[in-house]
């Protein structure tokens, strides 16, 4: 049972168990590969485990199951960021405040990327 093996990788993660809860996760979308919960929930935890490229392409797979995501949005903008890859991010973030316009977070964070990408 997919949402099982999910919620299984879910405590894990809870416990900082990080590798058990990716296996956990693993193994649930191995069962159900359109469940967008269980791929957002692995990018957090390759997130916390410094796996930003794998991270990233585990928020893309949420996204495109669920484009209307928008943790998920600022998951990917974050973890864009993160790789130094700014522009793409600024976009991420304009992503979250098309379907948030009043998270003041991600707009400060947008403002910071803005102003980062304005040194020389």
């Amino acid at each position: 049972h997919a949402v099982g093996w999910i919620n299984r990788g879910t405590a894990l993660k809870t416990l900082g168990q990080f590798e058990e809860a990716i296996a956990s996760y693993d193994r649930g979308l191995s069962i159900e590969p359109k469940y967008e919960k269980g791929w957002f929930s692995k990018g957090t935890v390759l997130g916390e485990l410094q796996r930003h490229t794998e991270a990233l392409a585990a928020f893309d797979r949420a996204l495109a199951l669920d484009p209307n995501d928008s943790l998920a949005w600022f998951n990917k903008a974050a973890a864009l960021q993160i790789l130094g890859r700014y522009r793409e991010a600024l976009a991420a973030y304009n992503r979250v405040l098309a379907l948030n316009p009043h998270d003041e977070r991600v707009q400060l964070m947008k403002n910071d990327l803005i102003r980062l990408l304005k040194q020389p």
